[in-house]
């Protein structure tokens, strides 16, 4: 049992050297994967109106000046395990990186809670809308805006950079945003 033990050990040290990040990323994937079928990712949206502000504040600026970008950069068809075939759709781990490298996010972390934000405020879903935002390889979409949202809460100034509606999306008042951190 002890051999077992130390050649796991060996072998792991030749597989990854002595990159003790990406020997981290690996067990905290792991983790997460495991942790995810063990409990189904049962996965229900908060309502409209018990989002934060800051939750609102960052699906309007999302829509505003990066989703454009952010389709054009990763949004590609992807087969579907049943033959399907999906169109303008990402990977939750290329949004990550994306979100990194535009400077939206500092890290991985910080990322998933930005897609976290995004999912919340019904500016992108899962595929099967039952799963939360991962670093992972499961397939997100961004939403579009219906033809009319005169009674959705999220409205702005500019016409749905992913259709043709002149809804628009997110606009909160000044009064929310008095509770937001000065960075916002």
């Amino acid at each position: 049992m002890l051999f077992i033990i130390f050649s796991s050990a060996i072998m792991l040290f030749i597989i990854f050297g002595l990159v003790i990040s990406e020997v981290k990323e690996k067990l905290a994937s792991l983790a997460d994967i495991a942790l995810a079928h063990l409990f189904k990712d049962d996965f229900t949206l908060p309502t409209v109106e018990s989002l934060r502000p800051e939750t609102l504040l960052t699906c309007q600026r999302f829509r505003q000046y990066h989703l454009k970008a952010c389709v054009n950069s990763i949004s590609q068809s992807v087969d579907g395990t049943l033959g399907q075939v999906y169109e303008e759709v990402f990977m939750g781990s290329e949004l990550v990186k994306w979100l990194i490298n535009v400077g939206l996010a500092e890290d991985r972390h910080d990322a998933c809670e930005y897609g976290t934000r995004l999912i919340e405020g019904r500016v992108m879903e899962h595929i099967d809308k039952k799963k939360k935002f991962y670093d992972r390889e499961y397939i997100y979409r961004f939403v579009k805006l219906p033809a009319t949202a005169s009674n959705s809460p999220f409205i702005t100034n500019e016409t749905d950079p992913l259709g043709d509606s002149s809804d628009e999306a997110f606009q909160i008042s000044r009064q929310d945003t008095r509770s937001l951190p000065p960075w916002f």
